[in-house]
């Protein structure tokens, strides 16, 4: 009788790092006004990410995809809001992360949310289908000895419109919400509670409203909206799609307007100091929120294409408007201004952190690249062996951090291909900085690991495009599989979809002795890309359809490696070097 075999312990996984985003516009996108900390979605989960540490230090996970986020003025509260039918509306402690309040009134997911200043109300607005917006009253109480959140619906409107985003004024005692062909004010009363027109929406008091005075820009579509503060407490500030600066007096109506010189505007964040405004090709403007006199435009990210090359503009100068070649470069879909930061979200799913202490010379302080495209396969370089005490991988394989060759991918690396038509090269532990975030230095990094560093990421070694380098250079070819452009102007009522092109990779393997990297995409070509990744990149059309998998071999004694490739057009090919071996053709056909 042998001896009963065990099963393995039950180990508890941890969320160590989420690397992307979802978020499409400012509404899925905050800082925390009493910490500064940023929060962002990323699918159905909340990252948080302290700017100072240079490390997520929470998540927030909900049931349904995240539509909208937002904090309450004193940062005690993190409200967010889910997509789909029948979503909620979580409010989390924003100090120890527990749950305190769900809310469920609304039917087809939530486009947007903010906190009255003193953190006594809430206002969501649904999505475009779902047609409500809703005032929540939030109210904390003693029982059993502990305080507890109360959360009730006190008003509601019914709201055909398309609403992007809102905000709270304090100084006025007004809500503002913006969006297609819509600028409303709701306003408190003298006691404090919302007015309401003596009618009733599902139960509830109506919301009474006044429309803004938009004079010229009565069809305009406001993508976002921001009240002033200090000498500007009274004024609204908005921007339009058309790439318009509006704002607005404390009777609602427009003052001034000024052009972003921008094919569109999409974001939009105030402060005392400084209105930010996003737009297309890769634009931030700095202007005075007391004039809207134009202070500077930030630097911008680097090109399609470009993004292993340190850029030749950062620090830009203020005299630079735009880029060169605009089509090259990512459309801005969200922006916030913190402290003396700026943080700008492009469509290309990267976020950039600048320091405006000095808009004369503003600096790159921070910046993370990201997949644009839905990631199709992983794979990871190095054979796990199993987790030491401190909870990090322990591989079979000679290799480690310190022993870093420009020949060989680093041990621990793990690569992925995506809809995006690139391969990116990941390493978690490679570049690791100091808990205290520091300005990008090109310099500080260990002589022997400079063949692995990207200059725009902490995480992502190397960017490798399957896209033609002349492709970037034509404004009328799709590159990086049509997942971004540069004047992305998308929002959660209707987030970016397929464009429908044969475009991107499909899946990815690593050779055995970490010096080669083969990808095979939609278009049946597969793609060899030898270490040190300088050397060109091998085309080798395999396949007439998709590739839906590729592998290599074990290292032989003679030290040749096999790699097979398989497509949808039920071909496998077996390659060794740049030569085709052999080529089978599965027989069997479907229903036989």
């Amino acid at each position: 009788m042998t001896d009963a075999v065990l099963p393995p312990p039950r180990s508890r996984l941890i969320l160590e790092r989420v690397l992307g985003l979802t978020a499409l516009s400012n509404a899925q996108v905050a800082v925390n006004p009493a910490s500064g900390e940023l929060a962002y979605a990323a699918g159905c989960i909340v990252v948080i990410y302290n700017l100072r540490r240079n490390k997520q230090v929470r998540y927030y996970r909900v049931d349904k995809s995240v539509s909208c986020l937002c904090f309450s003025p004193n940062g005690q509260f993190l409200a967010i809001g889910e997509n789909g039918y029948l979503p909620a509306i979580t409010i989390w402690d924003g100090t120890d992360g527990t749950l305190c309040a769900e809310l469920q009134r609304h039917q087809y997911g939530v486009a947007c949310m903010t906190f009255s200043q003193d953190g006594r109300f809430l206002l969501s607005a649904g999505l475009v289908h779902d047609q409500h917006l809703y005032a929540w009253e939030l109210k904390l109480k003693m029982k059993d000895a502990v305080r507890r959140l109360e959360v009730a619906a006190v008003g509601c409107a019914f709201v055909e419109d398309k609403i992007l985003d809102a905000d709270y004024c304090q100084a006025g005692k007004f809500f503002v919400t913006v969006g297609e062909k819509h600028f409303k004010y709701w306003f408190l009363g003298e006691n404090g509670s919302f007015l309401s027109t003596g009618l009733r929406v599902n139960d509830l008091p109506e919301l009474q409203h006044r429309d803004a005075v938009v004079n010229a820009k009565t069809s305009a579509t406001f993508t976002g909206v921001g009240c002033g503060h200090g000498s500007c407490e009274l004024k609204t500030f908005a921007v339009t799609l058309d790439g318009t600066l509006c704002c607005f007096g404390a009777s609602g109506i427009m003052e001034r307007l000024v052009s972003l010189e921008s094919n569109c505007g999409n974001a939009i964040s105030v402060t005392e100091a400084y209105v930010a405004v996003g737009g297309s090709s890769g634009v931030v403007r700095m202007f005075n929120p007391s004039t809207l006199e134009y202070r500077t435009t930030l630097p911008f990210p680097p090109a399609f294409g470009a993004a292993n090359e340190p850029s030749n503009v950062i620090p830009a100068s203020p005299s630079i408007l735009y880029p060169a070649e605009p089509f090259r470069y990512p459309a801005v879909i969200a922006t916030r201004i913190t402290g003396s930061h700026v943080i700008v979200f492009y469509s290309d799913r990267s976020i950039f952190i600048f320091g405006t202490t000095n808009l004369d010379a503003v600096t790159l302080e921070l910046s993370f690249l990201y997949h644009s495209g839905g990631i199709r396969d992983l794979q990871v370089a190095g054979h796990v062996r199993g987790v030491n005490a401190k909870g990090k991988l322990v591989y079979n394989d000679s290799g480690s951090a310190g022993e870093v060759s420009a020949n060989t991918i680093p041990t621990g690396t793990f690569v992925t291909c995506s809809d995006d038509d690139t391969v990116r090269l990941w390493n978690l532990e490679l570049h690791r900085r100091p808990a205290k975030a520091s300005r990008i230095k090109f310099s500080n990094d260990r002589l022997e690991h400079r063949h692995w560093k990207n200059p725009y990421s902490q995480e992502m070694l190397r960017l490798i495009y399957n896209d033609h380098e002349h492709d970037f250079e034509n404004a009328h070819c799709v590159v990086l599989g049509g997942t971004c452009c540069h004047d992305f102007n998308s929002s959660v009522h209707s987030p970016p979809k397929g464009n429908g092109l044969n475009k991107g990779l499909r899946t990815v393997a690593i050779r055995p002795d970490q010096k080669e990297i083969a990808a095979g995409d939609q278009e049946g070509n597969v793609i060899v890309m030898p270490v040190p990744l300088e050397n060109p990149v091998i085309r080798i059309g395999a396949h007439s359809s998709m590739v839906n998998c590729i592998a290599y071999s074990s290292l032989n004694d003679d030290g040749a490696i096999f790699m097979a490739s398989g497509g949808k057009d039920r071909l496998i090919q077996l390659v060794v070097g740049q030569t085709m071996l052999f080529r089978l053709l599965e027989l069997m056909r479907k229903g036989k």
